[in-house]
């Protein structure tokens, strides 16, 4: 749909092409008319606010300058690891929960006046509860100044999300931005991914939890009930949370073929995977 074509972050065979023209001609023009393809077409938004907790009103708000580097459009792959070494003291007491942004806590849609954007319910809830256990990341194939405009509304104090990792930190699979866990820097047996594309977390699928696509329905409930999930399972401070993840989406799959409608996170208890 014209909809998810103009999507900041949303990627499709067509945008493919326009990634791999970028990669391989490198000149003062294409760079120029990047940037202006860029500028024009994704740099106007509409933000919800914040402090509305029930996340119904949209505000009208605009985006700074146009990145000028291929870096910045996600051209160019950075150097791995991508986070800050932890300290010795802090590498086996730290959890890290990394989270996609569009459709997991946000959902963008073009208007004729440029776009909007609706904020998930218990979103803000949930990060706050969340950086209490675990260092939160978001994780996005999205590019850095739309990103970072929504982010800075979503917590614009910094007090929740620790780090922020964009299109330019994504691996290139097939006709997917995949984010490859390995490159973060991070203990993989205490790393969660949440992400509404499971083809994202493919290269490590152990570590990632699929969270259904969210769109518009003020209803859901996925983030406070995935909330207490992940509150109680970092609670008991396993070694390695893989194996307990494994667990809780087999059980989640056997639910689902029952009943496809279901909340798939509502009603588990966690506790009996350590038993």
């Amino acid at each position: 749909s014209i909809n998810n074509f103009f999507k900041v972050g949303y990627f499709n065979p067509i945008h493919t092409i326009f990634i791999d023209m970028f990669r391989l001609i490198d000149s003062y023009k294409i760079h120029d008319i990047a940037d202006k393809i860029i500028n024009y077409i994704l740099f106007y938004v509409l933000h919800s606010n914040p402090n509305d907790k029930k996340n119904t009103a949209p505000k009208v708000v605009t985006f700074g300058s146009a990145p000028t580097t291929l870096a910045s459009l996600g051209f160019i792959n950075v150097p791995a690891p991508y986070l800050d070494k932890l300290t010795p003291e802090k590498q086996n007491s730290t959890y890290s929960l990394i989270l996609d942004l569009d459709e997991t806590l946000v959902h963008f849609f073009y208007t004729p006046s440029g776009g909007a954007f609706l904020i998930r319910p218990y979103c803000f809830q949930f990060l706050e509860e969340m950086s209490k256990f675990y260092e939160i990341i978001i994780f996005t194939a999205a590019l850095k100044d739309y990103a970072d405009s929504i982010l800075d509304l979503l917590d614009p104090n910094k007090k929740w999300i620790k780090y922020r990792l964009y299109r330019q930190h994504t691996s290139i699979n097939g006709i997917t931005f995949c984010k490859d866990l390995s490159k973060i820097g991070r203990d993989l047996g205490k790393t969660i991914i949440v992400d509404n594309l499971a083809d994202n977390f493919k290269l490590q699928p152990n570590n990632g939890i699929h969270i259904w696509t969210w769109l518009e329905d003020m209803k859901d409930t996925q983030l406070n009930d995935l909330g207490r999930i992940l509150k109680d399972l970092v609670i008991k401070q396993p070694g390695d949370v893989r194996p307990i993840i494994k667990k809780l989406k087999d059980d989640i799959n056997k639910k689902m073929r029952n009943n496809m409608n279901i909340n798939p996170f509502k009603d588990v208890d966690i506790n009996k995977y350590f038993k």
